[in-house]
């Protein structure tokens, strides 16, 4: 993936130098002893949630932070199921809640494939229909997929509709990725068809906006 994970003992380090803190004094910051924090920089454990939103909002606060590693951050400290996908299909960066919700389901995991809703066919699918539509060269500002919940049977069991908001966004190479934001709408409306996803799309040039359905190949 081209997103991967921080060197937190590298940016604890830097963190406490910038701002001419004592590793004692850090602690006092954190409500933690000094002995944590020398763990976190020698990367031993890694630092709690509180460290890792002051170095982030410092970061970018200071502009120290480029626009992949800013994106990194943020997936890392996201608490909602966020994804970053490329447009030959490759899952570039996700947050923890979806590595564990949407993709260690399987046997497969992240590093062999593992994949949207346990089946490839169905992000490469939407992702094909995104480029159609020159989401991968600017054209769209926002694409909203739905689709009926079907991974997981406790999703199943209460209805409503998988909501996936789609933004562009750089990727390490430059290139427009797709950041995707998942969440379960209990109360919306299902489709009529399991194998049907329906894809609006707001457009970046036109500002007009479109809603297609399209099946689902069978896999």
């Amino acid at each position: 993936m081209l997103l991967q994970g921080q060197d937190w003992a590298k940016l604890c380090r830097a963190y406490r130098h910038r701002r001419g803190l004592k590793q004692e004094a850090m602690a006092q910051d954190f409500n933690v002893d000094q002995s944590t924090v020398s763990r976190w920089e020698r990367g031993t454990r890694e630092p709690s949630l509180p460290a890792k939103q002051a170095i982030l909002n410092e970061m970018l606060e200071t502009g120290r932070a480029g626009p992949d590693q800013t994106m990194r951050l943020m997936l890392e400290q996201s608490g909602s199921a966020v994804a970053v996908w490329g447009r030959d299909h490759r899952l570039l960066g996700c947050s923890p809640r979806f590595e564990r919700e949407a993709l260690l389901e399987g046997d497969e995991g992240v590093e062999a494939g593992g994949s949207l809703f346990g089946r490839a066919h169905v992000i490469g699918h939407v992702l094909d229909r995104l480029d159609e539509r020159g989401f991968f060269d600017g054209a769209v500002m926002l694409a909203v997929l739905r689709l009926n919940p079907f991974l997981q049977q406790r999703r199943v069991a209460v209805g409503g509709v998988i909501v996936v908001s789609m933004f562009p966004v750089r990727d390490a190479a430059g290139e427009i990725a797709v950041l995707a934001i998942h969440d379960h709408d209990v109360f919306g409306t299902p489709l009529e068809r399991n194998t049907e996803v329906m894809i609006s799309f707001a457009g970046s040039r036109d500002g007009h906006s479109q809603t297609v359905f399209s099946e689902l190949p069978e896999g």
